[in-house]
């Protein structure tokens, strides 16, 4: 769910940012707008739409004699709808670090005959990764920390993670304290550890770079794909 959460949101960020998309400032405000969807509603829709039997789109599906069924209450669909809805949340984070106005390297490769989408894949991106590794970190805490969706789409399939088998450790009778004592202490021990990487990640981000008296980033043109 990171993973994927991290990949689209640098993907929207740069198409947003560094491209001629039509309408991309309205497009960067949609993107956004399901950060302030509560996960749990997220969870919840997703049920509506794609629940094995009464979901809206297995009986579209159906309809269309389309020899394909969605599974929601699964693994799969854990992981799916915690990386659509913390997308958002990468986006807003890697969008800075990639609309930043061009730097030196970027100039002077640009002077040298470079395009802009070599510049892009040889320039900027290594200069965003610790930026992206940082948000990978940041999303995985979330996604690890989360109740609200595996506890919607996973507990009725006993699909258990960590925040699921505290909850279930603590509801119990008589309360495991051992075990939820374990669990508790094992899902800390991770966050903090993550915590820490992501601050390192994040400081070797903000190392010095030397920008140039240029007031935007490097546009590349999309050209037939614009449309």
């Amino acid at each position: 769910a990171a993973a994927g959460s991290t990949f689209f949101g640098t993907a929207l960020a740069w198409l947003t940012s560094r491209t001629d998309l039509p309408g991309r400032r309205l497009f960067a405000i949609i993107v956004v707008v399901p950060f302030f969807i509560p996960l749990v509603v997220t969870a919840l829709a997703w049920t509506l739409v794609s629940a094995n039997e009464s979901g809206l789109l297995n009986r579209a599906l159906r309809a269309l004699d389309i020899p394909l069924q969605l599974n929601v209450y699964s693994t799969a669909g854990i992981i799916v709808v915690l990386a659509i809805g913390l997308t958002p949340v990468a986006y807003l984070l890697v969008r800075d670090a990639i609309a930043e106005p061009a730097t030196e390297q970027e100039e002077a490769a640009l002077v040298s005959g470079a395009s802009a989408g070599r510049v892009t894949f040889l320039v900027t991106l290594p200069r965003v990764l610790p930026t992206i590794g940082a948000t990978y970190l940041i999303i995985l805490v979330l996604a690890a920390s989360n109740f609200s969706v595996p506890g919607v789409l996973g507990m009725s399939r006993r699909i258990d993670v960590l925040s699921t088998q505290i909850y279930v450790a603590v509801n119990s009778y008589p309360v495991s304290y051992p075990r939820v004592s374990i669990v508790a202490l094992t899902l800390i021990v991770l966050l903090i550890g993550l915590l820490i990487l992501q601050r390192r990640l994040e400081t070797r981000a903000k190392a010095s770079v030397q920008h140039v008296g240029r007031s935007e980033s490097i546009v590349w043109a999309l050209g037939a794909w614009r449309w």
